[in-house]
Parts: structure tokens; C-alpha cells; sequence
């Protein structure tokens, strides 16, 4: 038992932080789980993406294979080999891999999603507005900002409350509590600093309140109006539409196509070893992906006076190996499967083999 308070409490102090604008969106936030997903759509969205990373973010994203509680931010359609963002990524890069998996949420630009400490992921709330209909996302927001407004100042109203029991502190006990204050997830976690553990336990009751009120209403709104997002959420992730190709940035925006998607399965591995800089552990990464292919795709460096064994380079020139890595890597971006008895199929497993 006591393992698993240490978990909630830990989870709640990550939640209550993403609710009001402090976990990392800048934006208050709410979360997506595949049992609110289940609920409100019935049957999942399912399609085949993308999600860029390095070695050691593969190994531990292929370790995590089918869980219900890891969600990863993921693109619809693959990066381009040797673009900016198969090569630079958002945090990793070096590693794209391509899943079969269940999508709670999309956007046709960055939707800036973060993880919590429990691996489910948070939107903020005009990026799940942005999902509705027009007047369905007008009628959420005026709904879900009205609900949000009473909790918040519950919640500061209870702060307020709580704050002179506990402590002599003026700078806490005679300042501004109000809900929208844009320091108060500072203020709430300076002022817990200076309690004692019994003290922090009683702070820790009124928190663990508000995030359960919270997360109860939010979802009984979202249950109301994202049914009426799920075929726009599909078609971004079959990759439909225009602005909604997650090769390149978009010209006029300057961002890309984000789903967040989970109970994935990852069906094939593009490995760019000369970006080794962005992370190590080859040998992790082949243990965990065990029968999932592997393809390289980069160009080997010949070994002369000049380069070294098992240097790998970027395959942007025009021999003969070049030429064939770029296809194959064009075919395992493909959102269809490939069937192995094509001669495309036949043709990419050669080169995976290789690996």
C-alpha cells in the first residue's frame, strides 16, 4: 500500500498541474485515455503512423508495446529521409517508427500534447476545441470554460481557507489565491515547500479533490460534443486533406499533422546510425525490437585512409546504393501493408535483412 499512495500522490501533483496551465502546454489541459475514447466513440480509430525518436527512445517506446497507460505524440504520415525533421526531430531524432495503433486525438498542426508521470497524455483545450465542428467547438468551449471557471475558484476558495491553519506565513496567507493568477501552480507548490508532512498531507486532500472533480466534469463534456470529432480526427489520421501531410512543415503555419495514439504496435524500424550522436545502445534497441524489421537507412562509408569501419553516412547521392536505399525507405513509408510476395515487399525485406 504504501508504493502505491506514493504513486497517486505523484500522479496527482503531475495532473493538477497540466489542469491549470503548469505541465509543460502553457495552456490549461485536459487528459485522453483510451477508456473515455472507448466510451465516447464505441469502436477505436486505428491507422498506421509514425513517431520519430533515437535509439534509446525506440528501445524504450518497443518495450512499452500494447500498454494501455503510455500514450506517444505521433505523426500520420512519415518524414521525408533526410528532412529536417527525420534528422532533428522535435526532442530525438535518428529513429522513425512505424505503428499500427489506436488514436485518441489528432491535429493538423502541432497540438503541443505532453505526458504526464503516469505516460497518459494531455491537450490543451483549444486544440481539442479545434477538433469540433464550428458550432460544436464554439458551444464546448462556452460549456467546458463556465464548468472549469466554479471549480477553479472552489478550489482557490479552499486554498484560501486552508492556507491560515496551517500557517503564520503573511506572504502566503494574505496573498492572491485567485484561480486565474498565471503564477498560482508556482505559488501552491512554494507554499506546500514550506509545510510540514502532515500539513502537506491536508494540502494534498484538497488538491487530490480538485483533480478529481475536475477530470469527473471534463470528461462529462467531452463524452457530450467528441462524437462529433471523430471522423475529422480520422481523416488526419489517414492522412487525408490538405495541410495535413507530416513530411515537411506546413508552408504557412510552420508546423506538422500531431496524433496521439496508443495500444500500439510497432511493424518496422528506419534506423539512421550516422545520427548516433542522439542517443546509444544499439544492442537495447535490436534485443527489444526482436523479429520487428530493421531497416538502415543510411550508406555505409568505404573503408579506406580516410574513413573508418562502420561509419555510416546519409544516403543523398546518386549511386546505384543510394538510389535503392532511398526506395526502400520510400516504401516502408507507405501507410499500406506490403504484402513480402510482392517484388516491392520482396525487395524492402532484402534490404532489412541486411540489418
Amino acid at each position: 500500500m504504501p508504493a502505491r499512495h506514493a504513486y497517486e500522490v505523484q500522479w496527482m501533483n503531475s495532473a493538477w498541474w497540466h489542469i491549470l496551465g503548469g505541465g509543460g502546454t502553457g495552456k490549461r489541459s485536459v487528459p485522453f485515455t483510451t477508456t473515455l475514447i472507448n466510451k465516447i466513440w464505441k469502436t477505436p480509430i486505428t491507422a498506421t503512423v509514425f513517431h520519430i525518436t533515437d535509439v534509446e527512445g525506440a528501445t524504450h517506446v518497443l518495450q512499452n508495446q500494447g500498454k494501455k497507460g503510455v500514450a506517444l505524440s505521433v505523426m500520420a504520415i512519415a518524414p521525408q529521409l533526410g528532412s529536417n525533421l527525420a534528422e532533428n526531430g522535435i526532442w530525438r531524432a535518428g529513429v522513425v517508427l512505424k505503428l499500427k495503433a489506436n488514436i485518441l486525438m489528432a491535429g493538423m498542426s502541432d497540438i503541443m500534447s505532453v505526458p504526464d508521470q503516469s505516460g497518459r497524455r494531455w491537450v490543451g483545450i483549444p486544440e481539442v476545441a479545434r477538433t469540433l465542428p464550428g458550432d460544436y467547438s464554439r458551444e464546448f468551449s462556452k460549456e467546458l470554460e463556465a464548468k472549469q471557471k466554479t471549480i477553479y475558484q472552489d478550489f482557490a476558495d479552499a486554498l484560501r481557507e486552508y492556507a491560515p491553519k496551517v500557517s503564520s506565513n503573511k506572504k502566503f496567507v494574505e496573498s492572491d489565491w485567485s484561480y486565474d493568477r498565471r503564477d498560482l501552480v508556482l505559488k501552491i507548490v512554494n507554499f506546500r515547500d514550506t509545510l510540514m508532512n502532515a500539513e502537506k498531507a491536508g494540502m494534498n486532500k484538497i488538491i487530490g479533490k480538485f483533480v478529481k472533480t475536475h477530470i469527473e466534469e471534463t470528461n462529462r463534456i467531452l463524452e457530450k460534443y467528441l462524437m462529433h470529432s471523430k471522423e475529422r480526427i480520422q481523416q488526419i489520421a489517414d492522412g487525408r486533406g490538405a495541410g495535413l501531410d507530416g513530411t515537411e512543415v506546413q508552408r504557412s503555419g510552420g508546423n506538422y499533422s500531431e496524433l496521439v495514439a496508443n495500444q500500439y504496435k510497432v511493424i518496422g524500424i528506419a534506423w539512421m546510425p550516422y545520427m548516433a550522436e542522439w542517443g546509444a545502445g544499439e544492442d537495447k534497441m535490436r534485443a527489444a525490437a526482436g523479429d520487428v524489421p530493421i531497416f538502415i537507412a543510411a550508406r555505409k562509408s568505404a573503408e579506406d585512409s580516410v574513413h573508418v569501419k562502420n561509419t555510416w553516412f546519409a544516403a543523398t547521392g546518386k549511386t546505384p546504393e543510394e538510389v535503392q536505399i532511398r526506395a526502400g525507405y520510400r516504401m516502408f513509408a507507405r501507410k499500406s501493408e506490403i504484402p513480402w510476395w510482392t517484388s516491392a515487399g520482396k525487395q524492402l525485406a532484402k534490404m532489412q535483412k541486411k540489418a
